[in-house]
């Protein structure tokens, strides 16, 4: 029990060595109390005891930290802490500049509800849950340690969203606990800067961009501070990631300011080498942005100015009319770039210097199915019902167009490979053009620069296990569909119990699927090396350089890894094509 507060002293509930503890915690001497108060306060602690014999409530965690006490709550058999500051408001005078360390605190942090998500795109809400006071985040522990000296490895997550969407609370607690904490691993989910507030750039030192990686980094270094003090073990932190978060997570494993701060890495359907983590179309993105809000001026320093008077609404009026014609692949206007800092060269250049970590990498076998039939971008992929049955190949060679814009030579080659061949008068029902529309910008956006990261890599030495997830949720929703398969983000749900895009059934082959992909990532981040059951997944190597994993309901090692598109980029179009003309497919080229 909690004993009444003495005139010279409080009782506190604290973690110390993995175990829940009452420490004693010196206090100003002005708190001492009168002989009434005190009599008072122990006759509340009476009343407080009689009522827990009937109603029991255990004590909330509270961690003490090198920053100040945090105070969470348990959820099943894990502790949580939501909330948890970890740099200084990037508002006022601190708005588009490096994200600055928190300071340290006296009272108590309550770390029980969700900091405000950051400002999201173009979308403008006057909810109080969006602000630009968003760098938080969020640490789920177990309860108990095995022993006072065992320390748990950490999975630090970070969301995806093209860098201008997302959050952490799309991520469900209890699933956390149940596939991660329960098994002994720390789990760290974090916000970040998107858009405009995390990456626009005026190309120069006045405002370089990447402030969102930068945001990322501090969050990185403050989680190595406090984790100590929540049983984890800054040496074995596997930094994961999906989408963007992914690319953030190749970004930051060359980055000379994080890559010697983790272990290994998890990327999940992203890459730095994809055209919407780091193209090079920023600048035209960003000029038009300044100029919309009316900052245009003739020094960067001026613009910088400026833009910190702007209000959220300006800010967000200025992006909607930046991107409304906006046309690329995947639509990210403001996203990565080589600053000279963070990413002070291409990134496969930054890879001869960066130390090995053992890394998965892998995509959906129809990554952009969800975003073609879902109409994400108006313009380039959008062929939402009821369109869907008239779309044929006549359509197919207008969306291939699209892609070969500006790219001379590319334009026939994109028609032979995806279009073509058809024997006189065969015709490509709806479906099959679906299809092949969704494999030409899916291999653009992820199977391509997944596997020449993964090349890159291997040729550095580093372990890379490559996988390919085929399992999919057979629900009447996705059974509908004119194109099956696996589409962006499928896994997110059965690893944190995220809301799917398409609903996904609670049954056999969900469960089963559910154990093969948590077991996989819970092995690796405990030793290093992945393994499902009695199956061992195998690094790719020299002599077997396109090795992969097929991430199914049975899941078996494969060679040949998305083996058709990669030789028709790598063999076929990149020696026909000028690699300088790709670039704005794959920008390290």
């Amino acid at each position: 029990m909690f004993l009444p507060l003495k005139c010279t002293s409080h009782w506190i509930c604290a973690r110390q060595q993995g175990k829940i503890a009452i420490k004693r915690a010196k206090i100003d001497k002005k708190c001492v109390l009168g002989l009434r108060v005190r009599m008072f306060q122990a006759l509340l602690s009476v009343v407080a005891l009689i009522s827990s014999l009937f109603h029991p409530n255990p004590v909330d965690p509270i961690v003490i930290t090198p920053y100040g006490a945090i105070e969470g709550f348990e959820l099943d058999s894990a502790n949580v802490f939501l909330g948890i500051r970890y740099a200084k408001a990037p508002n006022g005078d601190l708005r588009l500049e490096k994200p600055e360390k928190v300071e340290q605190w006296t009272d108590t942090l309550q770390a029980k509800e969700y900091g405000p998500m950051c400002l999201q795109g173009t979308r403008l809400t006057d909810s109080e849950d969006f602000n630009e006071d968003c760098l938080f985040m969020n640490i789920v522990v177990p309860k108990e340690r095995t022993s006072n000296t065992a320390k748990f490895p950490v999975f630090f997550f970070i969301h995806g969203g093209g860098f201008q969407f997302g959050s952490p609370r799309d991520y469900n607690l209890s699933v956390i606990a149940q596939n991660f904490v329960n098994k002994g691993i720390i789990f760290v989910s974090i916000q970040y800067r998107l858009g405009t507030y995390g990456f626009l750039t005026t190309e120069d030192t006045v405002l370089p961009g990447n402030l969102g990686l930068w945001d990322q980094k501090v969050a990185l270094d403050f989680a190595r501070e406090i984790l100590p003090s929540f049983g984890g073990d800054i040496d074995r932190i596997t930094v994961g990631g999906e989408s963007a978060g992914a690319a953030s997570v190749s970004a930051m494993a060359l980055s000379p300011h994080t890559r010697d701060n983790f272990a290994q890495a998890v990327q999940i359907s992203g890459s730095i080498f994809a055209s919407f983590a780091m193209g090079n179309d920023s600048y035209e993105y960003n000029r038009r942005f300044i100029e919309a809000i009316g900052c245009y001026a003739f020094s960067s320093m001026e613009v910088k100015t400026c833009l910190k008077k702007k209000s959220v609404k300006e800010f967000f009026e200025a992006a909607g009319q930046t991107t409304t014609d906006f046309d690329a692949l995947f639509g990210v206007p403001f996203h990565p770039r080589v600053d000279g800092d963070f990413l002070p060269a291409e990134p496969s250049v930054l890879m001869d210097s960066a130390p090995v970590k053992p890394t998965i990498s892998g995509v959906n076998d129809k990554e952009l199915g969800g975003f073609v039939l879902d109409g994400f971008n108006k313009s380039y992929i959008d062929v939402t019902w009821p369109f869907w049955n008239s779309f044929d190949r006549s359509g197919l060679l207008e969306k291939l167009k699209i892609t070969s814009q500006h790219i001379p030579n590319l334009d026939d080659l994109l028609v032979q490979f995806y279009a073509d061949p058809i024997e006189p008068g065969e015709t490509r029902n709806s479906s099959e053009c679906l299809t092949k529309h969704i494999q030409s910008i899916s291999d653009i956006s992820f199977v391509i620069p997944a596997y020449l990261e993964a090349q890159e890599k291997l040729s550095h030495g580093w372990p890379v296990y490559l996988y390919i997830t085929s399992f999919y949720s057979k629900s009447p929703q996705k059974m509908s569909l004119p194109v099956k398969g696996s589409f962006h983000s499928n896994e997110l749900p059965y690893l944190f119990g995220n809301k799917p895009r398409f609903p996904i059934l609670d049954n056999e082959a969900s469960r089963q699927f559910m154990k093969n992909i948590v077991d996989a990532y819970f092995s690796f981040i405990k030793t290093g090396k992945p393994t499902i059951e009695s199956l061992q997944w195998k690094p790719i190597s020299k002599a077997e350089d396109d090795a992969y994993l097929s991430l199914d309901l049975k899941c078996t090692m494969k060679e040949g890894f998305m083996r058709k598109s990669i030789k028709f980029w790598t063999k076929e179009v990149m020696n026909v094509v000028d690699k300088t003309k790709l670039k704005p497919l794959f920008p390290d080229l």
